[in-house]
């Protein structure tokens, strides 16, 4: 590739992107991370039990909280 067409590929580059859509480019896609991040942990989490399932500790239910059920007669999700 020739100096010339380099410095026309350069500036074509450079002009066809203004500093306001770089850094809107740059917000979306670390909001874009963010929410990706957001799925991760629900998808981790859907291992979990629901209300009312059995459970031993707090970190089994959905609602991460486990209790006494004098009713279920045992340990159950809220």
């Amino acid at each position: 590739m020739s100096a010339n067409r380099f410095e026309e590929l350069t500036r074509v580059v450079v002009s066809s992107t203004s500093r306001r859509q770089a850094l809107k480019t740059l917000a979306v896609g670390v909001l874009g991370g963010a929410l990706g991040f957001g799925e991760i942990h629900t998808a981790r989490a859907a291992g979990c039990k629901s209300s009312a399932s059995t459970c031993v500790h707090s970190s089994d239910c959905c609602s991460k909280r486990c209790f006494y059920s004098g009713v279920a007669g045992g340990l159950v999700c809220a």
